[in-house]
Order: structure tokens, then sequence, then C-alpha cells
């Protein structure tokens, strides 16, 4: 739980800190966006430098904060990203739209996990909620510094090549913010 503006500011400052420490090139300044409800949102994205810009590694985090008291948020959705162009390949981490994602998952967070970028073999793999944005960059980080496959085939799927879950229409404006890359 966040206790106040400040507090959102030194949780997403902290996020950028660590992306960075682990050699991605993230924005000085990374805006949160409010919405009508008083939910907040934010991204993150770093790049690994790269002579050749096509081939970036890229890891995204995005956050979405709904409001419990007047000052006070709690995290509600997460997506955590990593697009690893240079193998080829993708690691994801999300929980958004818990409600849909129960009823037609059975559990509210997933995975993605691409050996091959761009052609997964499961929409959505078995997840557990993560504790906050640094467990979700420590896992990407992992991932992106694994060498060979990412172990994809291990994993349990939840659902084959099904239409998308759709955010709540409340949310989308905020939601949208953090659509798969």
């Amino acid at each position: 739980m966040i206790r106040d503006a400040r507090g959102l500011d030194l949780y997403i400052r902290g996020l950028a800190k660590d992306m960075s420490t682990r050699g991605f090139d993230v924005p000085a300044a990374i805006p949160a966006e409010a919405d009508l409800a008083g939910y907040l949102a934010f991204t993150i994205v770093g790049h690994i430098p790269d002579p050749d810009a096509s081939l970036a590694a890229e890891m995204r985090i995005a956050e979405i904060w709904r409001p419990v008291l007047s000052d006070r948020w709690e995290r509600a959705e997460y997506a955590y990203n990593l697009i690893d162009r240079p193998l080829g390949r993708r690691r994801a981490y999300h929980l958004h739209d818990a409600d849909a994602a129960r009823a037609v998952l059975g559990v509210a967070a997933h995975e993605h996990c691409e050996e091959i970028l761009g052609a997964p073999t499961c929409d959505h793999y078995r997840g557990l909620e993560l504790g906050d944005g640094h467990q979700g960059i420590d896992l990407l980080d992992a991932a992106w510094v694994r060498p060979g496959n990412l172990g994809c085939a291990a994993m349990v799927c939840l659902q084959r090549h099904r239409p998308p879950l759709t955010p709540d229409a409340g949310r989308a404006r905020v939601t949208a913010r953090m659509a798969d890359v």
C-alpha cells in the first residue's frame, strides 16, 4: 500500500533505479497519470543500449493503483514485460482485470513466455501474484541473462489461442497503457 503521492513517487523512482543498475536506460522522469476515479498508472520503459537499435532488449514495468482511502492506494494491476529482441524471445508477468481473468483462466495472475518472439505456443500460463515491481524486475532480469531457452514448455498452459481478456470499461484508458507488446 502507498500512503501518499510522495510514497508513490519514491516507489516509481526506486523501480527506475533498480532497472538502471541492471544496465537498462530509463527516462529521467516517469509521471503517474490519474483517471477520474482516482486510479493512478505509470509505465517505465527501459532499453539496453545497443548499436543496432532494432535489436535492443526492452523491459517494461506498468502498474495501476486503486484508491482505498482519500490518500492511500493499493496496487490493483500490473504488467511486467521483457522483450529480448537480440535473442528473439519474450517473458512477462501480468495481473490485470482480475475478475475476468479468474472467470476465464481460473487464476488472477498469469504469465507469458515466447521462445520465439511473436509466436507463442500458449496465450496464458499459470502465474503467481508478485509482491511488487522489484520482484517483477528480478524475474525479468533472470530471464534476460538466462542462456538458452526460457523453459516455456515446462510451464502450465491455461489458454491456447483464445480472444484476449478485455479490460473493465471504466479503466480502459488507464489499462491501455499496460497493453501487451
